[in-house]
């Protein structure tokens, strides 16, 4: 990323947002891969608007959810690196519970909210596939167990509409079935 055509645009709303390399010059790049074994997406990017603006993200959802819940019931399942990274951050708060923050030598980082056990700690460098934790149902803005994976450049704004987030749908290698 941070080709010639990656910059920030600001729209007629008068919001930034980030090209994330949509120029016709550097067509976008699958370089994550799946955080999760199997990717069901229960929630996309954007949706919801009126209910995430109450959260500072007017725009809607700042990622994708995925349920982690298997068929055999169990609900531990493994979170794993998107891409080869530094863990920046390996914190609980109250919205996001336990979370992981991975910055990437791209420029962006990724985020996987929810977890109920961070098994890596921050400085630590990861690969892509590593295995960071498990996911839960952590954080007073989890409605149900499930990961919620966001990407953004490391220098982000904030004001975006997504705080700073974007759509990491068409940056992932694996399929998504959408429920």
């Amino acid at each position: 990323m941070g080709g010639r055509s990656s910059r920030w645009f600001l729209n007629s709303d008068g919001n930034f947002f980030w090209s994330g390399n949509t120029g016709t010059d550097e067509p976008i790049k699958k370089i994550l891969t799946h955080p999760l074994d199997v990717l069901v997406c229960t929630q996309k990017f954007g949706e919801r608007p009126g209910f995430y603006k109450n959260y500072g993200s007017p725009k809607g959802h700042n990622g994708l959810d995925f349920r982690t819940r298997q068929p055999d019931g169990t609900w531990k399942v493994s979170v794993y690196a998107a891409m080869d990274g530094v863990v920046s951050e390996a914190n609980e708060n109250e919205g996001n519970g336990k979370f992981i923050r991975i910055d990437h030598s791209n420029g962006y980082q990724s985020v996987y909210c929810h977890l109920s056990e961070v098994s890596v700690e921050e400085g630590v460098v990861v690969m892509s596939g590593q295995k960071i934790g498990i996911y839960g149902n952590s954080g007073a803005a989890s409605e149900a167990p499930h990961l919620h994976f966001g990407y953004r450049p490391v220098t982000y704004d904030r004001d975006n509409g997504y705080m700073g987030y974007i759509d990491p749908t068409e940056y992932l290698m694996d399929d998504i079935r959408y429920v």
